[in-house]
């Protein structure tokens, strides 16, 4: 949306901008003869042709680098699976020291703290479940059982995670936008561990604040 913006603003201003210099006279800075309004030349007309196809070629690339998307592919079950290239950045395995912090034994199930919560959030909170191998597997307790099937090659798993010091960051993909698609991209989300809680408040990725307590039992 603000590239969309960015884009719209840019163009406005080059077409009244550029529109205005090709009316001038060049030798003296004085406006063409008013029939020269009515029928603008053809340069005119190729020069602003060219300009907005340089500007969205510079705005398509701007995007790309800035917000790096990868193509997946769909298994047998209908899920995206990890494609060509997606290869995590978290490569390294949890230190014995990091696994004192994060209880691979435990589900971190989400409690209500901190924001208000929906009906829908409330009847049926997110679970995380953390593994020896830097995998964590994301779910919710309604649906925990239903999607054995998934393993860690597939985007719906969960994905990796990270400690450093108290602070944890799960590293993820998702779809470019809300419906199915085969774009996604990469993002990242950065909590606190503190005792037997995980908080996420990660005010840099405009994410809800939400709060993991651990449990040894689904409930």
């Amino acid at each position: 949306m603000l590239y969309n913006m960015v884009f719209i603003k840019v163009l406005v201003y080059l077409s009244s901008a550029t529109c205005t210099m090709n009316l001038q006279n060049l030798t003296n800075g004085s406006k063409l003869p008013s029939r020269d309004f009515a029928n603008p030349p053809n340069r005119c007309r190729q020069f602003h042709k060219k300009t907005y196809m340089k500007i969205l070629i510079f705005l398509l690339l701007f995007f790309l680098l800035g917000c790096k998307s990868y193509i997946v592919e769909y298994d047998k079950n209908g899920e995206p699976k990890l494609g060509k290239n997606m290869n995590y950045i978290f490569t390294e395995k949890p230190s014995v020291e990091n696994l004192k912090k994060i209880d691979t034994t435990a589900y971190y199930i989400q409690i209500f703290e901190g924001r208000y919560y929906n009906e829908n959030e409330i009847k049926n909170p997110m679970v995380l479940e953390f593994h020896n191998d830097g995998f964590y597997k994301d779910s919710s307790l309604k649906y925990y059982k239903n999607f054995s099937y998934r393993t860690k090659e597939t985007i719906w798993y969960g994905g990796k995670y990270k400690i450093s010091g108290n602070t944890i960051e799960l590293e993820s993909f998702a779809p470019s936008n809300g419906s199915k698609t085969k774009i996604y991209i990469r993002t990242f989300l950065k909590g606190r561990i503190v005792n037997d809680k995980i908080i996420f408040d990660d005010k840099k990725n405009n994410s809800l604040i939400s709060v993991y307590q651990k449990k040894h039992k689904l409930e």
